[in-house]
């Protein structure tokens, strides 16, 4: 064997190993809950960043509509996750919106990061949804639901204007429905069950017996462990960044 063979090798083995030892672990210890469960807490129960992010951007969501502030706390759900919500609807436009405050804790890594977005649900069942979120998707997207995402997108002013304009583009003329008051955390929680259900159409997860807990298969933990890996990962985000540029462009934003 040649030296340079053997070089590249060793090279292909040292960037490989982890990301092997990713989808191993992921598909062996993996679960999600068969059912999320959030907690409604008040704004001072929750943690300095989420207050902070919260109140900031509650001033400005009200001035473009938005009301009825609900915060909400989940923990569990994905292991090392521990997120907070906040909850607001446009009852005139019949929109909602929810801010993220996300904490990721595993071993000696942790990150806290947060997002913004704008979801509309449609009387023929369609939810449109348009975020900021700076982190790929690994799930398989579901074409009926479409996710419009403008990653480092912070003005929540010109987010929401997207959305708007986008709404028009693609459902002009359907009606929207908000959940009922007091069904709010019920809706959020069927969402996101909705959600999981349709990775599991996909082959990405299974539903654990007798638990009901959502698995990933081996081919949704090889598949969601590559879109997060380097270089997948830069790329798909460029990607990203520029797909969302030309959207905004044709949106005259």
């Amino acid at each position: 064997m040649s030296v340079l063979l053997f070089f590249s090798i060793a090279v292909a083995s040292g960037l490989l190993y982890p990301i092997i030892a990713t989808i191993i672990k992921l598909r062996l210890t993996s679960r999600t809950a068969s059912y999320p469960l959030f907690e409604q807490r008040s704004v001072e129960a929750l943690p300095p960043t989420a207050q902070n992010y919260f109140r900031r951007l509650a001033g400005t969501l009200q001035a473009q509509g938005f009301s009825d502030a609900m915060y909400l706390y989940q923990g569990g759900q994905l292991a090392g996750t521990t997120c907070f919500l906040m909850l607001m609807k446009n009852h005139a436009a019949g929109d909602m919106v929810c801010a993220g405050d996300f904490h990721f804790a595993v071993k000696d890594f942790y990150r806290n990061t947060n997002y913004l977005e704008f979801a509309t649900d449609l009387s023929n069942g369609v939810c449109i949804n348009s975020n900021n979120t700076e982190d790929p998707s690994v799930f398989k997207p579901d074409p009926a639901n479409p996710v419009f995402k403008f990653p480092g997108l912070k003005d929540s002013w010109r987010l929401y204007e997207a959305h708007r304009r986008l709404i028009a583009r693609h459902a002009p003329g359907e009606l929207r429905v908000l959940p009922s008051e007091g069904m709010e955390i019920s809706h959020i929680c069927s969402s996101v069950k909705r959600s999981l259900e349709k990775q599991v159409e996909y082959g990405y997860y299974y539903k654990e017996q007798p638990s009901g807990d959502y698995r990933p298969t081996w081919k949704g933990a090889v598949t969601m462990t590559f879109r997060v890996a380097w270089p997948v990962r830069d790329l798909k985000m460029a990607a990203l960044r520029n797909r969302a540029a030309q959207t905004l462009r044709s949106l005259g934003l």
